[in-house]
């Protein structure tokens, strides 16, 4: 149907589907210089992820993440263009 897909893994056996329905979060892009981590926890034996900044964010700047996609063959690479410095050019 034309739309984005918004996944999250949280272990081995379960992913997060924020595709049809989600919070604004489900937005933030990745980025090789991120300055956001998230982190998986659980709350009344569910699982939630808490998002965090791990720097000093700047008013306007855009809040971002590492995705740490599992490595992929080359012909599987997703190019990034995250702009960073230090970018890997490849999210997985």
């Amino acid at each position: 149907q034309n739309r984005g897909v918004y996944m999250f893994r949280i272990d081995n056996d379960y992913v997060i589907d924020a595709t049809i329905t989600g919070g604004p979060a489900r937005y933030i892009n990745h980025s090789c210089a991120p300055n956001c981590i998230t982190e998986v926890v659980t709350v009344e034996k569910e699982n939630k992820i808490i998002i965090s900044s791990c720097r000093r964010i700047q008013r306007g700047e855009e809040l971002c993440y590492d995705y740490k996609f599992d490595l992929e063959d080359d012909q599987h690479k997703i190019p990034c263009h995250c702009g960073a410095v230090n970018c890997r050019k490849w999210m997985n």
